[in-house]
């Protein structure tokens, strides 16, 4: 009975979360202002994601009632599926083990990015310019490391059908343990890192509603809750129960499915679409392409002064750089004319000024304004909810997004 409802809600969330994370993903891709460290260990974790979203699609579109292909299965009248004897089914037996293996690689990169931001808080070791070759090794190679074992398990000592179905409960855990200690330790590194938060919070000396302080506090908890995937973690102590008693089996099922397949899409939008350094990027673009085909339209009307002719003087209007806040000055001053030069001149001026970090995008209710320390731990709460600063003796600071 709950069986088409769950499965309709996974085909939906992974739908949306795949075209969320490839938006996602060639924006970072595409800008060059947007690439570091930080938002290439982004791109992995959203590669992952929509590995996950992608091989789950495939399998849903190609499974006969998620058991086989069509060509491996026979359908009986009464809506029963058998196996065609003797053949290896080699086919699906791939497909499985790939889906297996992008369920791993997307735990495994939860648990990179934990790492990297933990590590960037804590040790002081790793800035925002430091290589991330050792989190993309380990975020690709460890589920490898562990599906591989698997694949030969079910070769040798379960080799049933798709190996959709488990026998031998060894085999399973080869994979289930690793699954285990993996949300185990994204959900410790999740709450070391909002304990941090709360002391910081706690130990701030500017004036502020004590409500106001814990409400900026949660707010940034929560952001980090789909980045460590912590729901896994919930719902696992949340299953162990569930084999006695029918609703709560049901539940389990449809929230574990519904945060699973949706995961993607708030990784995407609060990791990249709505982060203030994606939002001032893709305006400035915007900005520059309507100024451009702007220009090309003025020049095209007729009788415009920026028209080409032996009789109309060739005036060059440049487009004027565009500042985050969209208000740089632009004058044009036309110089006198001279005698010996009736030709017109202009000349542009205008000025820069880089405005300081607005109220709303520091938090400043978790901070402490202690600039003597070697390390600062900064909690940025703007519209994303979470941007962490390591700052090292009070001079450069590298942020998180």
């Amino acid at each position: 009975m709950w069986v088409p409802v769950v499965k309709k809600i996974s085909q939906i969330g992974y739908s949306i979360s795949l075209l969320t994370l490839i938006l996602a993903f060639f924006v970072l891709l595409s800008i060059k202002k947007l690439r570091c460290p930080r938002n290439n260990l982004h791109l992995h974790l959203f590669t992952s994601f929509m590995l996950r979203a992608a091989m789950y699609l495939l399998k849903d579109v190609l499974f006969v009632r998620g058991v086989g292909l069509p060509f491996d299965v026979n359908v009986e009248e009464d809506g029963a599926v058998e196996f065609i004897p003797g053949r290896s089914n080699w086919e699906c037996k791939l497909i499985i083990s790939l889906w297996q293996y992008s369920i791993m690689a997307n735990y495994s990169w939860i648990l990179m990015e934990g790492l990297y931001l933990h590590n960037l808080i804590f040790l002081a070791l790793f800035s925002d310019n430091s290589a991330i070759t050792l989190y993309v090794a380990l975020g690709w190679g460890l589920p490898a490391s562990v599906v591989l074992p698997w694949v030969i398990g079910r070769r040798y000592f379960d080799n049933k059908y798709c190996w959709t179905v488990n026998d031998h409960d060894a085999v399973y855990y080869v994979v289930r343990i690793p699954t285990i200690i993996t949300v185990l330790l994204s959900f410790g590194l999740f709450v070391n890192i909002a304990r941090v938060l709360l002391v910081k919070m706690q130990a701030s000396v500017q004036v502020q509603r004590r409500s106001m302080r814990y409400k900026r506090w949660a707010r940034s908890t929560m952001v980090l809750v789909p980045l460590f995937g912590t729901h896994y973690a919930l719902f696992l102590l949340f299953s162990v129960g569930i084999d006695r008693n029918e609703l709560l089996e049901v539940v389990w099922l449809v929230l574990d499915q519904t945060f699973a397949s949706i995961q993607g899409c708030l990784v995407a939008l609060l990791y990249c679409l709505l982060t203030r350094e994606v939002r001032v990027e893709l305006r400035r673009r915007w900005q520059s392409t309507r100024a451009v085909w702007g220009g090309r339209r003025s020049s095209r009307r007729p009788g415009s002064l920026l028209q080409s002719g032996p009789t109309a003087p060739t005036v060059c209007r440049p487009v004027p750089p565009f500042h985050h806040n969209n208000d740089l000055p632009h004058q044009v001053r036309q110089r006198p004319e001279t005698p010996s030069k009736k030709k017109l001149r202009f000349q542009i001026s205008g000025h820069m000024e880089l405005d300081p970090l607005p109220d709303d995008v520091i938090d400043t209710g978790l901070l402490d304004d202690s600039k003597n320390k070697d390390v600062e731990v900064q909690s940025m709460a703007g519209l994303t909810g979470l941007t962490v600063a390591a700052r090292t003796k009070g001079s450069e600071a590298q942020s998180w997004v």
